[in-house]
């Protein structure tokens, strides 16, 4: 059946009507979202200038906290002095949840809600000036020019972050570890946990793992200042290597060289030797009024949680691997460490816990313990040889995404380049994989 020449146009201008309200559509569909983006503005208000946020993000257990406590000892940069768990600043603010409520660290990057970006609605002008201020009251020294601020969930909250503090002001620093060395420390004391280890427990671990550093691969494209890490590569080099990655985070920062940290040797027996002690100041972040304070201070953020972050155990400590501890301290010296009961209730533990392991309220630096990287590998060791079918059968599932990332568990003490990090790596050198052509 032929049609007249009048339906065809009838038709024609029919289809461009419909084109022109399908243009409209979207042009009001993205009106929306830019208005929804103008909520937070693009210049940070007048208390905020003038100052540079630095985020420190990875997974839990990788190396945050000694990094934090690093720059922590620098006379341009002030830390989050909290007295929640490790001092982390995801406990003392209301504008987000903390891992603690979306899963734990074995679960919390699989909840949408942890995954932040500058497409949040939680970005606007009143959520940016409540974060600001319910940190701000941590911070402990107001006068200086870098804001330090280290929770590892931060490692899939980037964007967020750079959007909330504009990427003008926002830096930040990724510290990545194999994922049985941050796993580690749920095994140590778990007999079930290691029987168990390669059927559920490591196996669920090391797959969380992978999807949040995929996650995080793909958010640091979106990020203007940005330096990348690996922790074996900090804490297994040379001293003179480790002081050059500290520098170079310093010059990304624009600071004076003024860390403060002493580095040791581990040896076969055990033993600590003191590598260098260069640098020596007081840590005066804490003062003698900080020694009576627990977590009854004050606390302007309402995500105040009564379990310790994401399920760490008593035994654990974030990167307790590299920090080096004094077995001769007396259990009573070490303060910080101890729970406090509350009200017959659960345990708390309170202030910077590494910082103060080893019972000193006021340390000259921090020491970090050169040569511990694989201490977790003894235990894997033990949990290959109980149970090879199993470990075998989980390495087949794990190894190809974990090479990816330049790690192993086949090969537990090799490290690779990372691929999706490698513009952003202090590092540049790095072992071929032992296996051939991955």
């Amino acid at each position: 059946m032929s049609t007249s020449p009048l339906v065809a146009v009838k038709m024609v201008i029919l289809h461009l009507l419909l084109l022109v309200c399908a243009v409209g559509v979207v042009q009001v569909v993205m009106g929306v979202k830019d208005v929804e983006n103008t909520r937070l503005s693009p210049t940070l208000p007048k208390d905020m200038q003038g100052k540079l946020f630095f985020f420190v993000m990875g997974a839990h257990h990788s190396g945050t906290t000694l990094l934090d406590l690093v720059f922590c000892t620098h006379h341009q940069v002030s830390c989050l002095v909290t007295h929640k768990f490790e001092d982390e600043g995801q406990h003392v603010q209301s504008v987000y949840l903390a891992a603690s409520k979306l899963g734990g660290m074995e679960g919390y990057a699989y909840n949408p809600k942890s995954h932040l970006t500058e497409e949040s609605n939680l970005l606007t002008d009143e959520n940016r000036d409540k974060l600001f201020h319910e940190w701000l009251h941590y911070w402990k020294h107001k006068d200086r020019p870098v804001y330090l601020e280290k929770s590892p969930p931060n490692l899939i909250k980037s964007r967020f972050l750079q959007a909330m503090f504009t990427p003008q002001a926002s830096k930040f620093l990724m510290v990545m570890r194999h994922p049985f060395g941050t796993f580690r420390f749920k095994l140590d004391h778990h007999k079930r946990k290691q029987n168990k280890c390669c059927q559920v427990y490591c196996r669920d671990y090391i797959q969380h793992w992978i999807f949040a550093h995929e996650l995080a691969s793909e958010d640091v494209q979106f990020l203007k200042h940005i330096q990348f890490i690996k922790y074996e590569k900090f804490v297994q080099g040379t001293v003179e290597e480790a002081k050059s990655y500290i520098h170079h985070i310093e010059q990304f920062l624009d600071l004076d060289a003024g860390e403060h940290v002493e580095f040791y040797h581990r040896k076969e027996n055990g033993e600590e030797t003191l590598v260098t002690n260069e640098h020596s100041s007081s840590w005066d972040s804490f003062s003698d009024d900080d020694d009576d304070k627990t977590d009854d201070d004050d606390n302007s953020g309402g995500n105040d949680d009564d379990d310790d972050d994401d399920g760490d155990d008593d035994f654990a400590n974030d990167d307790d691997d590299a920090v080096v501890t004094k077995k001769t301290v007396k259990k009573h010296e070490r303060k910080f460490l101890k729970r406090k009961k509350k009200g017959g209730g659960k345990q708390r533990r309170s202030g910077r816990n590494l910082l103060e392991y080893h019972g000193q309220h006021k340390r000259q630096s921090v020491e970090v313990d050169m040569g511990s990287a694989y201490s977790w590998v003894p235990l894997w060791d033990k949990i290959y040889n109980t149970n090879k079918e199993a470990c075998d059968h989980m390495i087949t599932q794990v190894e190809p995404f974990l090479n990816k990332f330049g790690y192993s568990m086949k090969y537990p003490t090799w490290v690779g380049a990372a691929n999706a990090f490698g513009d952003i790596d202090i590092v540049h050198e790095y072992d071929e994989y032992p296996g051939g052509q991955m």
